[in-house]
């Protein structure tokens, strides 16, 4: 999925309304996509949710986070995302009928730019990283470029960070393009 925008669903009250890029399958590509104003802007939605990519990202005004909402999805990628009140959160969920419990793991918050902060937070944060086992991000940018990074629930070792503040400046600028482009490069030389 390419350039498309998503904004202010008509109902954003609970049980899995208001989801504008939800998340079901794996392997998914979207790229230079909008999000304004939903419940969830993102949601990863569970085990079978991996392998996914999102590059370029505009996410603004979430009611609640751009999250990885239920049961363990593993191995995603964000890469590149601009948040504008808005947060990536990839924690321990102890919400739902059925216990959603530990969400995501071994994924990759890549070069995230932080415009202004969530509405209900009083600092700067644009990521929130309690993965199961590995988690990763790397490179933050712009006012809003903090990571929080809290342990427990099971989530040990705390997640990997570096880079905070330092992703104007980040090589490569995107994962994501980079692996593509290595792999490309392969392909054209076994020809």
């Amino acid at each position: 999925m390419a350039r498309c925008a998503r904004a202010r669903p008509q109902y954003r009250g609970g049980g899995g309304n208001g989801y504008l890029y939800a998340l079901g399958g794996n392997d998914c590509l979207v790229v230079e996509c909008a999000a304004t104003g939903a419940r969830h802007n993102v949601s990863f939605r569970g085990p079978q949710t991996s392998g996914n990519v999102l590059l370029r990202l505009v996410l603004r005004d979430g009611l609640h986070a751009a999250d990885s909402h239920m049961q363990l999805s593993v191995a995603n990628l964000v890469d590149s995302p601009s948040l504008d009140r808005e947060y990536l959160e990839a924690a321990y969920r102890p919400y739902g009928d059925i216990e959603h419990g530990q969400t995501i793991s071994q994924s990759v918050f890549w070069n995230v730019r932080g415009e202004r902060p969530y509405r209900h937070m009083r600092l700067p944060v644009a990521v929130i990283s309690q993965q199961f086992g590995w988690g990763y991000v790397i490179g933050t940018s712009g006012p809003c470029s903090g990571v929080t990074v809290p342990s427990g629930s099971g989530t040990e070792p705390v997640d990997h960070v570096e880079g905070l503040g330092e992703g104007e400046g980040l090589v490569p600028r995107s994962l994501y393009e980079d692996e593509l482009s290595h792999r490309l490069d392969r392909l054209r030389g076994a020809t």
